[in-house]
């Protein structure tokens, strides 16, 4: 077995965003990098790198929180609005202030937090 093979992740992969209360399918497919993508670490490294200049280790929870929004954001390559799904009444298209509108909703971010979390997923079986 090429154990290399095996540990490298696929560049990307679907989420389903499913709805709270029904688990249903919204019609939101978002598809995503994995965390260890170029992009996505690069983003990664200059958040870091900000925190490493300022000379200050402390982090505020709000801060956190907007960091680990800028990667999801970083993760998310595309996205598909299928059936009558939609976001204020509009299939979105796809920029980085509309995928910053839709992951800063919790139930939306909580879901690509989960899935990113899930790093056989990536995997090829």
């Amino acid at each position: 077995m090429d154990i290399s093979a095996a540990f490298t992740p696929v560049s990307t992969r679907p989420l389903k965003i499913l709805h709270p209360g029904t688990d249903e399918p919204t019609g939101l497919v978002l598809n995503l990098r994995p965390l260890t993508d170029r992009k996505v670490k690069k983003v990664k490294h200059d958040i870091q790198n900000k925190r490493l200049a300022s000379r200050k280790f402390k982090v505020t929870s709000e801060q956190l929180e907007n960091q680990t929004l800028e990667i999801h954001i970083a993760c998310v390559e595309s996205w598909e609005w299928n059936g009558d799904s939609n976001w204020g009444g509009k299939k979105l298209d796809f920029t980085e202030e509309n995928v910053r509108e839709v992951l800063s909703n919790p139930i939306v971010s909580d879901q690509v937090d989960s899935d990113l979390g899930d790093i056989a997923g990536f995997l090829e079986n």
